[in-house]
């Protein structure tokens, strides 16, 4: 198949991947693999895992008072709804690449699996031309393929569609869906590629960077000894069939017995000489498999380089709050490797975002900033981050409006600001109304300042516990 790509490169676009055909024939493996749905997917089940620990209770927003500020902030919501969807894909199969692109007067991204992502050009780490299959529509027994090429060249963005139908190539035209789209487009000013390409953070073990690999890369011999363990486990079971062996003279010739637990045989050829009744049962050796196949998963675990709890059970009983952090350490670092590539990706996408505004007038010009609000309750506990807040905003050290944001993380720090006055605001004039209530409440609050100390007074000279 990916012989059969390159040529359709070549004809298209005059392009040849700088990629080796060993490699492209891997990402294709990775796409088939992840999306096999017929057994269990120890893949997925690891890119699932970690992608609900990496975005859950995450938030990325673009901060500005403006309409560009807004308006890109508004392209990257759309993207982080389908975050979960993304970050497993990209895990499963080494990456995606997210393209925006304009359609009616707006802005939408294409998630393309890297295995139909083809990198023709780079400079150091930096794609500088790439093509990629955009689309397929099977019609009337045919199979038309949409090929969009990128390249930049001398500060100018270039975005070139071609179609193909068996190897030749085809007007846009041709097919209804198409028939809008530009054949070339170039756009000036540009530093860099108008797409994020996000991988997974697992080595892949070559001299080179071009794609991602997925999760479990390299940990093939463990899962297909899993998968033995398995069927030795379903084989056990399944062979372990209860039978209870009867006389046949307490049957006679009735075929009651068919499709039952009983079987028939002779005793001896008198019901006196031995028992009417034998039961055949013998013992699962469920204990020895089960440690085996709970050892192969601590062993995945390792080689894919996370902390137990993924298909294994986390060990929490008599452990400390510090212990449990420690325990999940492994698997926090490797959640945080995927952040820094989603940080990474989400500013490509914000750059390709305001190129794309400003080139199709979308909004007016504007200054904008990426922000993050990364969720670290694998690791800590929101009480304990309360706590170190507060106290830091009573050393000084930490402001008010950035102690609000922790439980309102959409805000600004400048909206954060405009709430505190407010608050303040309204306590000011609830004292005013009423400064006798006020007065009660500092007065009690002072009995009990003095109660207390009075309390701590007692206990240190030993009459209270």
């Amino acid at each position: 198949m990916f012989e059969k790509i390159k040529g359709i490169l070549w004809r298209l676009f005059g392009r040849k991947t700088i990629v080796p055909d060993i490699e492209i024939a891997a990402q294709d493996q990775f796409g088939r693999d992840y999306e096999q749905a017929q057994d269990i997917n120890f893949t997925a089940v690891f890119a699932n895992k970690l992608a609900s620990l990496i975005v859950t209770e995450s938030l990325v927003t673009a901060d500005g008072k403006n309409p560009r500020a807004e308006f890109i902030d508004g392209c990257i919501s759309d993207v982080w709804d389908q975050a979960k969807k993304i970050t497993a894909r990209a895990l499963g199969t080494g990456g995606v690449v997210l393209i925006p692109y304009a359609a009616g007067g707006k802005i939408f991204t294409d998630i393309v699996p890297q295995d139909r992502f083809y990198i023709n050009d780079v400079c150091g780490r930096n794609i500088r031309a790439a093509s990629v299959l955009a689309d397929v529509i099977v019609r009337d027994g045919k199979r038309y393929a949409r090929y969009t090429d990128y390249m930049l060249e001398n500060g100018v963005y270039i975005i070139r569609n071609r179609a193909e139908c068996e190897g030749k190539r085809i007007p846009l035209e041709f097919i209804q869906e198409w028939k809008q789209m530009q054949e070339e487009i170039r756009i000036a000013n540009v530093d860099k590629m108008l797409f994020a390409h996000l991988k997974c953070p697992v080595d892949n073990r070559r001299a080179h960077d071009f794609y991602g690999v997925p999760i479990t890369y390299g940990c093939g011999k463990i899962i297909a000894d899993i998968r033995e363990c398995m069927e030795q486990i379903r084989d056990e079971f399944a062979q372990k069939q209860v039978r209870v062996f009867a006389d046949e003279a307490l049957f006679g010739n009735s075929e009651a017995i068919e499709g039952t637990l009983f079987k028939r045989f002779m005793v001896g050829g008198s019901l006196e000489n031995g028992p009417f009744l034998e039961v055949f049962d013998p013992a699962i050796r469920e204990s020895s498999y089960y440690t085996r196949l709970t050892h192969l998963f601590e062993l995945l675990e390792k080689a894919v380089g996370v902390s137990r709890g993924i298909l294994t059970e986390q060990v929490t009983q008599g452990a400390t709050a510090t212990e449990i952090k420690r325990a999940s350490y492994d698997t926090f670092a490797l959640v945080e490797n995927m952040r820094k590539n989603w940080e990474k990706a989400a500013q490509e996408l914000a750059y390709a975002y305001n190129v794309l505004a400003e080139f199709y007038g979308i909004t007016p010009p504007g200054d904008f900033t990426i922000r993050w609000d990364w969720s670290y309750a694998l690791i800590e506990s929101s009480t304990e981050s309360w706590q170190e807040l507060v106290t830091g905003v009573q050393l000084g050290i930490i402001r008010k409006e950035e102690l609000r944001q922790f439980i309102r993380p959409n805000e600004s720090i400048a909206e954060a600001k405009k709430a505190i006055r407010e608050i303040n605001k309204q306590d000011m004039e609830a004292t005013a109304q009423n400064p006798a209530s006020t007065k009660t409440g500092k007065t009690q609050e002072a009995e009990s300042e003095k109660n207390t100390a009075g309390i701590t007074e007692v206990t240190a000279m030993g009459g209270l516990k």
